[in-house]
């Protein structure tokens, strides 16, 4: 097994990176995947995949899980997680998307307010302990309001709210910028 990322626990639920096929049945796309291991019943899962469990297209890096090990955000250069996935496979078409494990869905965080994915990488990011914020780091210029690339001003806080099973993501709050204090 080759681990890309020292893996995180919070409770029975850790999450690790690996290029192994061996972790989950079917794992045929020779990728670095996005997992969860839970220490309490056994089980590892693959959470970097597209709604319905079809794997990803392209490597995953840096999961990072919710307190109840419920949602897991990663970033990803695969094109097939969501529908419409144009931005490439290269560096700067890596996504951060957030994984709800109970209802099997994949949603991509890395957009602006009206659902437009970003023009350029994003990375780095963390899920909040409750799972309803993720904050990522970015080089797109359209993802917050002025044009500024993310890199250059801050990170992104970006509220996930679930409702009825679905996540939907950032709907009408802007994507603003994180102010650093001192």
């Amino acid at each position: 097994m080759e681990w890309r990322n020292r893996h995180k626990c919070r409770g029975s639920v850790c999450d690790f990176v690996s290029d192994t096929d061996n972790l989950v049945n079917n794992d045929s796309n020779e990728r670095r995947d996005a997992f969860i291991h839970d220490r309490q019943t056994g089980t590892t899962k693959r959470v970097s995949v597209r709604t319905g469990d079809l794997q990803s297209d392209g490597d995953s890096f840096s999961p990072s899980i919710s307190g109840d090990g419920r949602y897991v955000a990663f970033k990803s250069k695969a094109s097939n997680l969501v529908d419409n996935d144009t931005n490439g496979t290269g560096w700067a078409g890596r996504d951060v998307f957030i994984h709800d494990r109970e209802t099997g869905a994949t949603e991509r965080v890395s957009v602006d307010a009206n659902g437009t994915q970003a023009n350029h990488e994003s990375r780095h990011a963390s899920i909040s302990a409750d799972g309803r914020t993720i904050l990522f780091g970015s080089l797109a210029t359209n993802l917050v309001d002025g044009g500024a690339a993310v890199a250059d001003t801050g990170v992104i806080v970006r509220p996930v709210r679930v409702r009825g099973g679905s996540v939907l993501v950032g709907a009408g709050n802007k994507g603003r910028r994180a102010r650093g204090g001192g």
